[in-house]
């Protein structure tokens, strides 16, 4: 019942698995154990990609040899929840912990249906971008296609001066991207040397922690 059809939309099950078991440990270990256990994803995801798994998630064209019947122990299924559930996040992030939550009950209440109705394309990027549009009413296309149809991940530096004259801090952002040469790209034609990554782009949230509270810029 929540198996996609689609091999390139194999990531979205461990990754569905991973984002719900993450919340509930965020209930019973407190937000401190979250934020950990969230850090070290976005570690390991980091180094997968700079050793092994240079590609996108979703793959529309190329189909990924991967193992049917990969295990918990299998290191691209590791890297397919990981991956996958830190870009949940973000969704979540972009469009609201409420919307986010509806749309996972609706999953579940289509795949229930699914055994009366077909439903060709459950478990796949276009069911999730059906669902984020009927429940948002916001076209994520863009969103998706940067984190799930391209590959790599942006690695960023991040330096900070305190400005005595203005009172406020100044900081410094470069942007270095982990990637292959290969990104998505609608066209099967066009040759995979000229797929190159862009770089990555969205809203940035930096935290400011005081002795009295935290400023989020």
């Amino acid at each position: 019942k929540f198996l996609p059809t689609d091999l390139s939309d194999r990531w979205i099950v461990p990754a569905l698995c991973r984002y719900l078991s993450f919340h509930q440990l965020r209930v019973f270990h407190g937000n401190n154990e979250y934020r950990l256990q969230l850090r070290a994803d976005l570690q390991s995801v980091l180094q997968l990609e700079q050793d092994t798994h240079q590609r996108p998630l979703h793959h529309r064209h190329h189909h990924f040899e991967l193992d049917p019947h990969y295990s918990v122990d299998n290191v691209c299924y590791q890297w397919m929840a990981k991956k996958g559930r830190l870009v949940l996040v973000m969704l979540e992030q972009c469009i609201g912990k409420q919307n986010i939550q509806k749309i996972l009950m609706q999953m579940f209440i289509d795949a229930n249906a699914s055994e009366e109705r077909a439903i060709d394309d459950l478990y796949s990027i276009n069911y999730l971008q059906r669902c984020i549009k009927r429940i948002t009413g916001k076209e994520m296309r863009g969103f998706l296609e940067q984190w799930l149809m391209t590959a790599g991940v942006p690695k960023f530096e991040v330096s900070f001066t305190y400005n005595r004259k203005k009172s406020c801090v100044e900081f410094n952002i470069s942007q270095s991207l982990l990637a292959s040469d290969t990104t998505i790209d609608r066209s099967d034609t066009e040759s995979a040397s000229k797929r190159k990554p862009a770089r990555f782009t969205g809203p940035l949230l930096l935290r400011i922690h005081e002795t009295d509270t935290a400023y989020a810029h």
